[in-house]
């Protein structure tokens, strides 16, 4: 069942399913030749000032649907409202990985607000170029980010803003519009890649570092964000 796997594999804390109301559910997932098929998916409810706009789907092979497919919010967003401490992740595994830090932190949730945010960038063949080459990217223009705007003035009182997007390409374009229209001097950022996976490869996500070391080490690369240069 996913909520096995969830618990077992990805290590969510049981504190976490339970507060963010994770659930079971059947999904119809797009295959490659157009047609559907109905599987199994982990459920996340997505909020605004506490009223349901949609719900996202994920499987275990990490495949993805949402009941509103334009629709394209925060997941987790009313968490950051009043908080002077943020982090913004990129994805709902994430904000579960974050939220299983209680275990050996139980204040920590009522200490920050944390989402995912969406990230719809492109990356050129330039870009991809220069990541492959040098791990990094440079933005020359602004992205387009719609929710933000939206939901821009919930943050104003925020006073520290962690940026903990995936460090690939796309994350670290994110990470980087992010913190140039949220303000640079009250923004961090969070790298992952120093760590090593069970299997091998270069942890990338909060996720990643919550399933291959656990809690503590997760809390220690957030409370270790970097400044932006």
């Amino acid at each position: 069942k996913i909520m096995d796997w969830v618990r077992n594999e990805r290590k969510i804390s049981e504190k976490a399913l339970y507060a963010l109301r994770w659930r079971q559910a059947e999904a119809s997932f797009r295959n490659e030749n157009g047609t559907f098929t109905k599987r199994q998916a982990l459920a996340f409810m997505v909020y605004i000032d506490g009223v349901l706009i949609n719900i996202h789907y994920r499987d275990s092979h990490k495949n993805f649907t949402r009941e509103k497919a334009a629709d394209t919010v925060p997941y987790n967003w009313d968490s950051v409202k009043g908080k002077n401490r943020v982090f913004l992740v990129e994805g709902e595994m994430d904000v579960g990985a974050i939220y299983s830090i209680v275990d050996i932190k139980p204040g920590w949730i009522g200490e920050i607000g944390w989402a995912s945010v969406p990230n719809c960038t492109t990356i050129t063949a330039a870009e991809r170029a220069e990541f492959e080459e040098t791990g990094d990217i440079t933005v020359d223009k602004p992205l387009k980010l719609e929710w933000l705007t939206k939901l821009y003035d919930d943050l104003k009182g925020a006073e520290e803003i962690v940026i903990a997007t995936d460090d690939d390409a796309p994350g670290i374009k994110l990470r980087k519009e992010l913190a140039r229209r949220l303000g640079i001097e009250r923004c961090k950022y969070v790298t992952f890649t120093h760590r090593q996976r069970r299997d091998g490869k270069k942890c990338k996500d909060s996720d990643d570092v919550l399933m291959s070391f656990g809690p503590k080490e997760l809390l220690d690369d957030l409370n270790a964000a970097k400044l932006f240069p």
